[in-house]
């Protein structure tokens, strides 16, 4: 290939970058608009696009399309004249409208109208254009689009003449027809359809050659001699005009942002394969003299332009890929067939032109014989006499040595292309970028002379700086790149002025940046798909203007929002919510060790990273779940596992099994046992075996209470038996706990305890109805008392309709056999004197299996076989049941109390952080729950009335008690402590 001369440099870094931009800057798009924006009308304007050359001149053809969808609720209908079209405004200020369509149509609600025609600007200046339409209005009349609709500012330049007589051609065709410039200028006149210049040629003028006199020769007198019988002429063998085949392969298939592409490229023909050249972006990367050539890529920024140029040896080329016209090998030209150094190599299957090479060696691989190879440092130390002790090194800014690295020749990895004297090149900012300082390195070898015994030398080669790219001035640069001669440079005027080495380039994003959507010259990044960002930046076009340059970029995890996703779907290092990001995605390697994933932008590359993380809690679904009471983790600051600490509710000390008990209680075993003070109400010999906190069949309501307050998700979690019961009670607990919003201890033992009260009144989870049957016949062991109670003695048997629990409840069990007994005793009273009296119980809850074992006259069933056996109880057994629950939860000694009331049983509970107390009745489901303060329902009414169905705060009169406490008054506190209480005597 002939080498560009100075003077002519910069034409050709001019036609370099106009042939690098052919599928990008002027692959038609003027400007675009992604959308989507709506009209008054509700009609959704998208995919605005504007397309045609660049420059645009005038004559030529614009192309517009946009699509308008109606995401209103009822139909539009367009008027019968203009319809859906583009609206322009031309040089000359006025309005004209083109492509009109879909006149007199109806658009549904949803339905969408395409549009696409084509524009011819017929005059020079700035055109304006825009989407439009008009719709008919109910009211009669028509209405038009928004004015200038996301428009588009086109600028449009006169079309460049020839003098008369003269042609516009490209340099090819005027080489083809023996063309001169016209008039021996060379004027620009167009571009061809690869932006490549045309210029104004004219055929050359013809001087006349006289001719000749002719002076008549006599005819001499001619003696027939007899013919000889002609010889067949032989055919000669027809021309080989096939061009080669070629196959080539990439890997990866689909290269994304940040991959390097290793190509492959086969060749054949029978004649054989001279050549191959391999190209990318508009650049030569690889030349190969034979049928296979393979390349390597750095990381690519975008999506790459590959090109393959083969010659065959009888001449024929073909072309795959992207491979620019005018740097192509002039193949007709006689001189590339010519064999100047006479070493049997035509010039252009020669790997050194101009010296003799008839092997063609290649030692290093990079295209250049060794005879011409400055730069193969194997080669040097050889020259110099000796041998090679070791490997030479091949380095470039610091890179390990080697010939090949994975099987790839070194200058693969070092150098943007290699000279042709056989030294690679290296230019930092890429070639001619005049927006990115960079410096141009180019390849030197060293050798040095070692002692005897080890060699006579020892070569290296390495890189040394040839050129930075510098700001002559304020305005104009000297930009460095790499040529095939070796460095060249190109001084060049910076539209928005030169600093640092580089042109300014006004883009938003600071020029090209994937992962941050910015906009330059009138020009947006934008997403073309799910994958692939079309993103813009500066350049300079051939006339010194500013220009968006833009190029697509397949994004490796989606693009979106006009920029390239770099971002874990869960925000980067978040452990309490699984992420993803492309086909990596966070997860547990073992119950407690989170594999996070996260970004990081990285020289303009998005970088996957990882790291391991220990969960305080357990790990699960590729996150770390918060420390928890019911995750089997010692976490938080539990003294055991899930119990104890400042949220568990603590630790049990008993012998029985069960895991949470409060430490402040005398009970330490099961049920049946005495120890402990005795109760009172209707019992006054009983402690632990009627508040049971140390047994472990009630240690699942206590599992409950942490499902729902520890998991917003509880209604996924309670199944089964009276789930809907649970999540009623649970929605009541964390609403009146704060716990939603302000997840503390205090909050959370205050849901655990309301969920405790709420699922024994109105849930009606662990208890329902009332139980009549332990009043059965009291007082009259007759069929007439036994009437009084509403039961029937016959039918005394748990879960029948005539039941001991009362008309209409219905336990979850039955409990057939057990007896209505009770104890007489005498009592003195002034109006009767001595009398019988029933009193106390005649029996007790024996067995859990044997009713008939169990006497409930008058008496207090355990909490156990009120909650697990029973389901149901009097006041007296719902008071228990709550305060057994809430002293399970680490509700203190001083925190919850059963009381006894005037005919009645309920409780006192002060919850965590308030100072005073509530009373709390769950009696039969529907007592009224939590008295007082905010949130919760009044005792009194503002006149003083009592609203509540019981008259607490009047009615207390023998006493509280607990597991710890036996029944006394003073245990109790006064009516100033209670919450709606206040002021009221006893």
């Amino acid at each position: 290939m002939s080498q560009m001369k100075p003077e002519g440099l910069k034409i050709a870094a001019i036609l370099t970058v106009a042939i690098f931009l052919v599928s990008s800057v002027y692959a038609a798009t003027l400007c675009s608009y992604k959308g989507p924006d709506t009209s008054e009308h509700d009609l959704q304007l998208s995919d605005f696009l504007v397309s045609g050359d660049s420059p645009v001149r005038v004559d030529d053809k614009v192309s517009v399309s946009f699509k308008l969808t109606n995401i209103g609720k009822y139909s539009v209908t367009f008027d019968d004249k203009y319809g859906v079209f583009v609206a322009v405004k031309d040089p000359d200020g006025k309005n004209r409208t083109f492509g009109n369509t879909y006149q007199g149509k109806t658009l549904k609600s949803g339905g969408s109208a395409p549009f696409e025609t084509d524009i011819t600007v017929d005059k020079e200046g700035e055109w304006t254009l825009w989407a439009s339409y008009c719709i008919k209005l109910a009211t009669g009349g028509t209405k038009c689009g928004p004015e200038e609709w996301h428009a588009c500012k086109i600028k449009v330049e006169a079309k460049p003449t020839c003098p008369e007589g003269c042609e516009c051609l490209t340099e090819a065709q005027a080489k083809e027809l023996g063309y001169e410039y016209c008039q021996g200028e060379k004027t620009v006149c167009g571009y061809d359809q690869y932006q490549n210049p045309m210029y104004c040629y004219e055929k050359p003028a013809v001087t006349p050659t006289p001719t000749p006199k002719i002076t008549p020769t006599p005819t001499p007198v001619v003696t027939p001699t007899p013919s000889p019988s002609p010889t067949p002429t032989p055919t000669p063998p027809k021309e080989d005009t096939t061009p080669p085949t070629i196959i080539t392969t990439k890997n990866p298939e689909e290269p994304k942002l940040g991959d390097k592409v290793r190509y492959e490229v086969k060749a054949s023909d029978p004649s054989g394969i001279g050549l191959i050249e391999i190209w990318m972006n508009g650049e030569k990367k690889r030349t190969c003299f034979g049928p296979l050539c393979n390349y390597t890529s750095p990381s690519i920024e975008e999506g790459p332009e590959f090109g393959a140029f083969v010659v065959d040896t009888a001449g024929n080329s073909k072309v795959e890929g992207v491979v620019p016209v005018d740097v192509r090998p002039h193949v007709g030209e006689p001189w590339w067939f010519e064999d100047v150094d006479d070493d049997g190599i035509e010039n252009i299957f020669d790997n050194c032109r101009y010296v003799h090479n008839p092997t063609q060696e290649d030692n290093d691989l990079d295209g250049v014989g060794d005879v011409c190879d400055d730069c193969d440092a194997d080669l040097v130390c050889r020259r110099q006499g000796g041998h090679v002790p070791a490997s030479p090194g091949y380095s470039c800014f610091g890179a390990p040595g080697g010939f090949y690295r994975d099987g790839i020749p070194y200058h693969d990895y070092f150098y943007d292309l290699v000279s042709e004297n056989g030294c690679g090149c290296k230019d930092e900012d890429g070639g001619l970028n005049y927006f990115e300082k960079g410096m141009v390195y180019v390849e030197k070898v060293d050798f040095m002379i070692l002692g005897r015994g080890v060699g006579n030398c020892r070569s290296w080669s390495e890189c040394e700086v040839a050129g930075e790219d510098t700001c002559i001035n304020s305005t104009y640069l000297k930009e460095y790149y790499c040529d095939s001669d070796g460095v060249g440079n190109y001084t060049i005027k910076c539209p928005a002025g030169c600093l640092n080495g580089a042109c300014i380039c006004p883009d938003t994003d600071g020029g090209e940046n994937y992962h941050v959507r910015g906009s330059v010259a009138g020009m947006r990044d934008y997403c073309l798909d799910s994958t692939t960002l079309r993103e813009y930046t500066c350049d300079i076009d051939y006339l010194g203007n500013l220009i968006a340059k833009g190029m697509n970029v397949t994004c490796p995890y989606g693009c979106d929002n006009g920029a390239c996703v770099c971002r874990d779907s869960d925000g980067g290092r978040n452990y309490e919510v699984r992420g993803r990001i492309g086909s990596d995605e966070d997860y547990c390697s073992d119950s407690r060790t989170l594999v996070e994933y996260y970004t990081e932008i990285e020289n303009g590359e998005c970088k996957i990273r990882s790291e391991r993380h220990t969960c305080e809690g357990l790990c699960q679904d590729g996150k770390c779940l918060p420390p928890a009471c019911d995750d089997g983790v010692q976490d938080r600051d539990e003294e055991g596992v899930d119990c104890g600490g400042s949220y568990c509710p603590p630790c049990s000390q008993c012998d029985t099994g069960a895991k949470w008990a409060p430490h402040d209680t005398p009970c330490r075993h099961h049920w049946p046992t005495d120890e402990g003070q005795s109760i009172g109400m209707n019992t006054h010999d009983d402690s632990c075996a009627i508040v049971e906190v140390c047994h472990p069949d009630l240690d699942d309501i206590v599992a409950d209470a942490i499902t729902c307050c520890e998991h917003a998700d509880y209604a996924t979690r309670f199944t089964g038996h009276r789930a809907a019961g649970k999540c009623s009670a649970c929605s009541y607990a964390r609403s009146h706990s704060g716990i939603d919003t302000d997840y503390n201890p205090t909050t959370f033992k205050k849901c655990l305890g309301l969920y405790g009260i709420k699922s024994l009144e109105s849930g009606a989870v662990y208890m329902q109805g009332y139980f009549d049957g332990e009043f059965s016949c009291w007082g009259d062991p007759t069929a007439e008392g036994c009437a009084k109670w509403r039961v029937d003695p016959p039918a005394w048997e748990m879960g029948t309709p005539a039941s001991c629990a009362g008309p209409g409840a219905q336990p979850d069990f039955q409990m057939g056999g057990h007896i209505c007994g009770y104890k007489f005793v005498w009592v003195y009273t002034h109006s009767q004197g001595w009398h019988k009296y029933k009193w106390r119980k005649d029996g007790y809850w024996n067995s859990d299996t044997d009713y008939t074992k169990n006497s409930d006259s008058v008496c207090d069933v355990p909490a156990h076989a009120s909650i697990n056996r029973l389901s149901t109880g009097t006041c007296v057994d719902y008071s228990f049941a709550v305060t057994t629950v809430l002293r399970k939860m680490g509700y203190s000694k001083d925190e919850v109390f059963s009381v006894n009331g005037d005919g009645h049983g309920y409780n006192l509970v002060k919850f965590p952080g308030e100072t005073k107390w509530h009373y709390v009745d769950t009696v039969g489901n529907n007592g009224g729950a939590v008295y007082g303060g905010t949130g919760f329902p009044q005792i009194y009414n503002a006149t003083g009335h009592c609203v509540a169905w019981y008259d607490y705060c009047r009615n207390m009169d023998e006493g509280c008690s607990n597991d710890y406490y036996s029944q006394s008054c003073d245990n109790c506190p006064s009516n100033n402590e209670i919450f709606g209480c206040e002021g009221i005597r006893r």
